[in-house]
């Protein structure tokens, strides 16, 4: 049988932290515009589900046990964690990270759309962007299998392509 972890979660990780920068319930109750009773009560719940004591308690506020401290350290090392791991996905859901593949038609490699291509490599460098020429055929074959995201093939003039498309890339 496997061994039960602890169910610890991210809202009793930061209650915890402030507990421990304020050095008191009271304190952190304050800090986190809250009563002290449910912090209190969510105190008690984490060190009974570590099966530590996390505080010292006296009449001049807490301190952190050698647990404590640890668990201080933890949990800033998690929530720091946690923020960047959500900052991540949300920088690949705006498309800021991960892989973009353009088909285009080789004429438009010559023109300004390169000039295009570098400036947005460069406002995004953690997205890798590749260019490739194939003609509208393979583009809309590549689109629909999913080896393309973006096929560019129309013919139109500078001009025109510079306000549709420029907007667009360069946000």
């Amino acid at each position: 049988m496997l061994p039960r972890h602890p169910r610890i979660d991210l809202r009793q990780l930061r209650y915890f932290i402030s507990v421990a920068e304020c050095g008191s319930v009271s304190g952190a109750a304050k800090v986190l515009n809250m009563s002290q009773p449910p912090l209190s009560k969510t105190m008690q719940d984490l060190e009974a589900e570590l099966g530590v004591t996390l505080y010292d308690r006296s009449v001049r506020g807490i301190t952190l046990t050698d647990a404590g401290l640890r668990l201080q350290a933890e949990a800033r090392s998690i929530l720091s964690h946690t923020a960047d791991a959500c900052h991540s996905v949300q920088r690949i859901g705006r498309g800021e990270i991960g892989e973009l593949r353009i088909g285009v038609l080789g004429w438009l490699l010559w023109g300004g759309f390169a000039d295009i291509i570098n400036k947005y490599r460069l406002d995004n460098p953690d997205l890798h962007c590749t260019v490739h020429d194939y003609s509208p055929a393979a583009q809309t074959t590549m689109l629909h299998d999913g080896r393309l995201d973006v096929g560019i093939n129309r013919l139109i003039t500078w001009k025109d392509f510079d306000k549709k498309f420029k907007s667009v890339v360069l946000r």
